[in-house]
């Protein structure tokens, strides 16, 4: 007698179950690249103080090489000019123009002149027709030594074309500070634009016009005018 016995099948194999998706990583914030234009918002404790706090109205260089109109016949009022480059006779081929950082000869007759004293250079330009002559800004110069006819000049920054001959004048007084801000006015005088530093009218930010109005008529450093063309 042959006796039957059952047999279970062998189990499936299941399937692993697939891992679980990790969740997205989460990104710290990353501070933007601060420029002038950065400001950040207020936390405890502490504030930051924004760039434009400590910048002036006017840059002060901008205001130095801004031209101004003299006499229509003779020379500029001035103190003295630069008359050679220091060390201009060592050089294989002499430069006809002055850089940074180069020392110049100046003469200032009559003047004593002690050391740091800043002088602005200049030189003539074209004519606004029955107004006055361009006078151009070339540089500022600072004595290092002072002699008997004049002194020796540190080029402290260059503004155009630096060149024996040019008018030498002191460097005027920047009345600015930083952090004083254009103010809105109510009233003020009127302006009328008598001509431009350039051969052509006013077509980009740079371009520089002379008003005849000025500081015996209260304008200073800073005001801001509104061109209206008729």
């Amino acid at each position: 007698m042959v006796a039957e016995v059952a047999v279970e099948p062998a189990p499936t194999a299941q399937p692993e179950p697939a891992p679980k998706p990790r969740p997205p990583a989460i990104e710290e914030p990353v501070e933007p690249k601060r420029t002038v234009f950065y400001t950040a918002g207020g936390a405890a404790g502490f504030g930051i103080i924004g760039t434009s706090v400590r910048r002036t109205a006017v840059p002060r260089e901008v205001s130095v090489a801004a031209p101004w109109l003299g006499p229509l016949q003779g020379l500029p009022p001035h103190l003295g000019r630069v008359t050679e480059f220091a060390g201009a006779e060592d050089e294989r081929v002499p430069r006809m123009t002055a850089m940074p950082y180069d020392r110049v000869q100046v003469e200032l007759p009559g003047l004593a002149t002690a050391r740091g004293t800043e002088l602005l250079a200049f030189r003539q330009g074209g004519v606004v027709p029955g107004v006055g002559r361009v006078l151009i800004p070339t540089g500022v110069l600072a004595v290092s030594d002072p002699t008997p006819v004049g002194a020796v000049a540190l080029v402290v920054t260059v503004f155009d074309r630096l060149r024996v001959g040019d008018f030498l004048q002191l460097l005027p007084s920047f009345p600015l500070q930083p952090g004083v801000q254009a103010q809105p006015m109510l009233a003020g005088p009127d302006a009328t634009i008598l001509g431009f530093a350039a051969e052509h009218a006013l077509q980009s930010i740079h371009d520089i016009a002379f008003l005849d109005q000025g500081s015996d008529q209260g304008v200073a450093i800073g005001d801001e005018y509104v061109v209206v063309w008729n």
